[in-house]
């Protein structure tokens, strides 16, 4: 019963944790690069972040593009909301959520 109690509190504080972060800009957000839709591929070196239009070219490959955040805008939609809600809730349950379980409940007992 505690390991379902603090399985809670560690979901609950995930999900506070990721909705501090909503109007940051995460992996897979759409985005507008000089009039171009495209959509965040990689943030390893953020504040610059690469970018990959969301068109294919003809020869099945896409464009990409190293921009820093000053030089994009990021797109309103239903998904960028969803995505900037859950991004840091899904990572977390996905990589850390298992570890701070049994941590935490091999001190409980």
């Amino acid at each position: 019963m505690k390991r379902a109690f603090y399985g809670f509190y560690l979901r609950i504080r995930a999900l506070l944790r990721s909705m501090r972060q909503v109007n940051k800009i995460h992996l897979m957000d759409d985005i507008i690069y000089n009039g171009k839709k495209c959509f965040v591929n990689n943030g390893v070196s953020a504040p610059v972040w690469n970018l990959c239009e969301k068109e294919w070219n003809e020869d099945g490959t896409r464009n990409t593009y190293r921009v820093h955040e000053r030089e994009i805008k990021k797109v309103k939609s239903f998904w960028n909301l969803e995505n900037d809600l859950f991004h840091i809730y899904r990572w977390y349950m996905k990589y850390w959520y298992e570890i701070d379980l049994r941590k935490a409940c091999g001190k409980l007992k």
